[in-house]
């Protein structure tokens, strides 16, 4: 297993050196589940399977991680109003919700925080590239707008991520490409075998729909 830089927007230098160690920590690990099943990787799973891959692997690196804790987040209609440009009341500020936060880690310095999605192919439903597009922008997206939920004294700094393995490697060109519209991609991979991509994203971006 390997893992590299797609994309790296040199703006984000306390985000990209954390998100550099959590994935080689899971390269670590997912090279060693590959040592003990070759084709396996946890990625290709479902979200709660790769976060915690992501989380082990921050800890290797010697960060201090936290998954799937409870906290309260933005409503949703209170970030449609915002993002149709609506004034926003004393109420809205106040209309919290109770949810979970995917991944937090803390570097000894600032504290990150992350909501995760999966692209939604599987191995037994096959996306065509048009699909696999769509796909892609509305997952990425719907982290992003995961992201805007939370409140900002819960990081230093915080980003949408989205989880994509690679099922069919003949479309692996549209994973390259589309690690042009977000600021900080890498992947891990393996010698013809399983490749992951990883996009991060921060609230301010909105993909086209």
């Amino acid at each position: 297993m390997a893992w590299s830089w797609v994309k790296k927007d040199e703006r984000y230098k306390y985000l990209a050196p954390a998100i550099e160690k959590m994935i080689a920590g899971a390269d670590e690990i997912s090279e060693g589940m590959a040592a003990w099943y070759e084709q396996y990787s946890p990625f290709f799973d479902n979200e709660t399977a790769g976060v915690s891959v992501l989380l082990a692997g921050a800890s290797r690196k010697g960060m201090i991680p936290l998954a799937e804790y409870p906290l309260s987040k933005r409503a949703w209609e209170v970030l449609e109003k915002e993002r149709l440009g609506k004034v926003l009341s004393k109420t809205d500020r106040e209309n919290l919700i109770q949810g979970r936060a995917d991944l937090w880690f803390h570097d000894g310095e600032r504290s990150f925080s992350f909501e995760f999605k999966k692209t939604s192919e599987r191995d037994n439903w096959g996306f065509g590239e048009k699909r696999t597009i769509n796909d892609l922008v509305r997952m990425m997206n719907w982290a992003v707008e995961e992201v805007s939920r939370l409140d900002s004294y819960e990081y230093n700094h915080a980003m949408g991520g989205l989880i994509s393995p690679v099922f069919d490697l003949e479309r692996v060109d549209l994973y390259e490409e589309f690690a042009g519209y977000v600021p900080l991609s890498l992947k891990i991979e393996s010698s013809g075998g399983p490749v992951t991509y990883f996009y991060f994203a921060n609230k301010s971006l909105s993909l086209m729909r």
